[in-house]
């Protein structure tokens, strides 16, 4: 895991990702649930924690997320062991930009989901993975990919 450095003036993470709207927006990365101008995670229960033994907080909290990426992140949220799921985000003149999610269980990266709309976007999630635990070989990479009027992300081949 890559350790936080933050800028003195207004304590804002120093965050380098190549995508300067984005880099002004981050406040901060955090491996807990979090809801900021850049991210938002939470925690996905497994369906043996959930009261109607349905993943509920994919449809609560992560209303918004694009159904591919939800279908994803249920099949890491297995029977057993719920996980973190991290979106990032930034507001520009045309809306919500979505750049892409991370799965998180135990600070081990299970997997990435590059779903922004350029080259830029898959460096941010490849920046603020480091921020959020270690990626080993059994770390799984999707791609999706946005279609920029509307945001709308199709699904590609899973690798």
């Amino acid at each position: 895991m890559r350790q936080k450095v933050y800028v003195k003036k207004g304590m804002k993470l120093d965050i380098h990702t190549g995508h300067r709207e984005f880099d002004r927006h981050c406040v901060d990365v955090s491996s807990c649930a979090a809801m900021g101008a850049a991210q938002f995670g939470g925690v996905v229960r497994s369906i043996s924690e959930s009261e109607s033994g349905q993943h509920y907080d994919l449809y609560s909290w992560f209303s918004d997320i694009p159904d591919y990426i939800r279908q994803i992140a249920k099949k890491y949220a297995d029977a057993n062991s719920g996980i973190m799921l991290h979106t990032f985000h930034h507001h520009g003149e045309h809306g919500k930009i979505e750049h892409g999610c991370v799965i998180v269980k135990n600070h081990k990266i299970l997997a990435k989901i590059y779903a922004g709309p350029t080259k830029k976007s898959d460096n941010i999630i490849d920046v603020v993975a480091e921020y959020l635990g270690d990626c080993d070989d059994n770390t799984k990479y999707h791609w999706a990919y946005s279609v920029p009027l509307g945001r709308r992300i199709k699904p590609s081949p899973v690798v």
